[in-house]
């Protein structure tokens, strides 16, 4: 059986899938098979790639656009290898990431493999440190005191918690090692970069994107966060009001949404007014 599969998840990266292949091939691992799933490119992304082809470690899939975290599924139900390794199209791997994940998570005996990254943006280069949970994992990932990336899963793993999830287009790594945390799965850490993640400019305006990315968020919230404000404890109402708060806040100053900030200003207050009374007081200098 083969160790690792590469998916390779692509919409319209003619100009860098190259690279990304060929920081697969000059892994020092060898024992892997890389799975490119065209996610409906309307570029020459298929003629790009076609020599490549002629390598059987490579195997090249077209389908109807899904988004991401569809193509990745569909990438992961094809998949013969032991783990999955996930790679965007427009980034690439260090040439012995393959090696030091399989070795973490075996040394390990975890299901998954945080490491840091190199950030890249506009040809500058930074290292970009994990931020590891602590004493409230699922807590420390939802409210983002952890932040970190993986892209390195047993198979098993992410087919036990049913993948990705389809309707999360944006956050979907978030939304993903949220579940990873909540049922304990467990993982471990590689203290160096092993993932080039590329940075390129959006073609959408700022406000656009910030109104879909803040929307993407609220989903995790609705998903998760008040999902554990339902089953109880005051606490967990407080942090699920506090978040619906600063995404108000975030709607209606960065990306000029009134709708979406009533809409979290709504859910906040429902689940504690004491924040909403609070910004009264503070306002006003008054009691209320």
């Amino acid at each position: 059986m083969i160790e690792v599969s590469v998916i390779i998840p692509t919409y319209n990266c003619r100009a860098y899938i190259q690279d990304s292949l060929n920081s697969v091939l000059n892994q020092s691992f060898v024992d892997y098979e890389i799975i490119i799933i065209d996610d409906g490119s309307g570029d020459d992304t298929r003629e790009t790639i076609g020599p490549y082809l002629k390598n059987e470690k490579i195997h090249y899939f077209y389908q109807k656009n899904k988004g991401l975290p569809g193509a990745r599924n569909e990438g992961i139900r094809k998949a013969r290898g032991n783990y999955i390794l996930c790679l965007d199209a427009d980034d690439e791997l260090a040439p012995d990431a393959m090696q030091k994940l399989v070795e973490s998570a075996k040394n390990n005996n975890s299901q998954w493999v945080i490491s840091d990254i190199f950030r890249v943006e506009n040809k500058f280069s930074i290292i970009q440190r994990a931020v590891l949970p602590s004493k409230n994992p699922l807590m420390d990932v939802l409210t983002q005191k952890a932040h970190f990336r993986s892209c390195f899963y047993s198979k098993k793993a992410l087919q036990n918690i049913g993948m990705y999830d389809e309707r999360q287009k944006y956050y979907e790594d978030w939304e993903l090692y949220v579940r990873l945390i909540e049922t304990q799965v467990p993982y471990s850490y590689v203290s160096q970069p092993l993932y080039f993640y590329k940075i390129r400019k959006s073609s959408i305006t700022k406000q656009s994107k910030l109104k879909r990315n803040f929307l993407y968020i609220e989903q995790i919230y609705k998903k998760h966060f008040k999902r554990l404000a339902d089953e109880g404890g005051m606490n967990n109402h407080h942090l699920y009001a506090q978040a619906m708060w600063r995404l108000a806040s975030d709607y209606l100053y960065k990306a000029g949404s009134l709708t979406g900030m009533l809409r979290c200003f709504a859910e906040s207050i429902k689940y504690d007014n004491s924040i909403f009374k609070g910004y009264l007081k503070k306002k006003t200098g008054m009691g209320v």
